[in-house]
């Protein structure tokens, strides 16, 4: 008898192993490790993990590779949101400066010389912390001025209008690289989906 195995030992022996499911992580853990998540303070890990786990659901990665699509995808999409945050906290940041401006712009030149700059400031700054005074004082002035609230955002977009479309530039670079990246794995599965098909095709025809 033949201490050779048989050729349905060799085949059992050397069949690779079955993949992970489509829903479950691809990544091992050495290279998940390379991907840390990209906060910054202030930002809630839990929120980066829901949307990453939703990401990961609506996609279902099949490789590594669209895996590692998966998360540029959800590291572009936290970007764009995260530079939206940051331009909209810049306006509500520029508002003491828009309306110490509207108010030196706007001043009754009899009361310049007794109030100035300095004064608009201190008023702006009372009104940013919605000092009850100073909200008062700093409506009967625009309204007297033919003025309202959205004057003050107006002013504050025009003085920041440099650092609002630079923002705008880079969240439609993250959109955009966010929409080549999707654009990518649908490609792929595409030319996946065509080589499987003329395969089988193949193999009926010879069939």
């Amino acid at each position: 008898m033949s201490d050779q195995p048989n050729a349905s030992t060799v085949r059992r022996r050397t069949r690779p192993a079955s993949s992970s499911p489509p829903n479950q992580q691809i990544l091992p853990p050495d290279l998940s490790s390379l991907f840390p998540i990209p906060l910054i303070p202030g930002e809630d890990p839990q929120a980066y993990a829901a949307l990453l786990s939703q990401v990961t659901a609506g996609v279902k990665p099949t490789d590594a590779i669209e895996e590692l699509w998966v998360r540029d995808v959800v590291d572009l999409v936290w970007d764009s949101q995260r530079l939206r945050r940051l331009k909209a906290n810049l306006l509500v940041l520029a508002q003491k400066g828009a309306l110490a401006h509207l108010l030196e712009a706007t001043q009754d030149p009899d009361l310049a010389l007794l109030d100035g700059p300095s004064g608009n400031h201190q008023l702006a700054s009372r009104w940013l912390v919605e000092d009850e005074t100073a909200l008062a004082e700093v409506q009967a002035i625009l309204g007297a001025r033919g003025l309202d609230m959205n004057s003050i955002m107006a002013q504050a977009l025009s003085d920041k209008l440099k650092q609002i479309e630079k923002f705008d530039q880079m969240i439609a670079s993250a959109d955009a690289r966010r929409n080549k990246v999707l654009s990518e794995i649908e490609r792929r599965r595409e030319s996946v989906a065509r080589r499987l098909r003329t395969a089988t095709d193949t193999i009926i025809d010879v069939g």
